[in-house]
């Protein structure tokens, strides 16, 4: 029954290290070209394995409406993933937001102003 006991907090404390070391996207960059209609994203997101820690889901808002609602099963790289979404119904003075998700923990905004 001891074993079991000392089993069980083992697992425990492995499964609160692991989440403590699980931290959301740290910034969401955004730029919008009006001539292509092309929005560029980069997620800074730092981690050490692309396959088992990474952004999973990218959701992008024009004036409050999904236009792109997209799933993820790795990170590109070990700093951050980039995206690159045409929006052609985006003009001049919409608001974009950007809402990105870390498969572990937290999710991360922002948001741009077409000019």
């Amino acid at each position: 029954m001891k074993i079991m006991r000392i089993v069980i907090i083992g697992l425990v404390l492995m499964g609160l290290c692991s989440s403590a070391m699980a931290h959301p996207p740290k910034d969401v960059e955004l730029s919008f070209n009006d001539a292509t209609k092309v929005l560029m994203i980069h997620v800074s997101h730092a981690v050490g394995n692309i396959e088992k820690h990474f952004i999973d889901r990218v959701i992008v808002k024009l004036n409050k409406k999904i236009v792109v609602d997209q799933a993820f099963d790795v990170q590109d790289t070990n700093e951050g993933q980039s995206f690159q979404y045409e929006i052609p119904q985006a003009k001049l003075g919409d608001k974009i937001i950007v809402k990105a998700a870390c498969n572990v923990f937290g999710k991360k905004k922002g948001a741009i102003i077409v000019e």
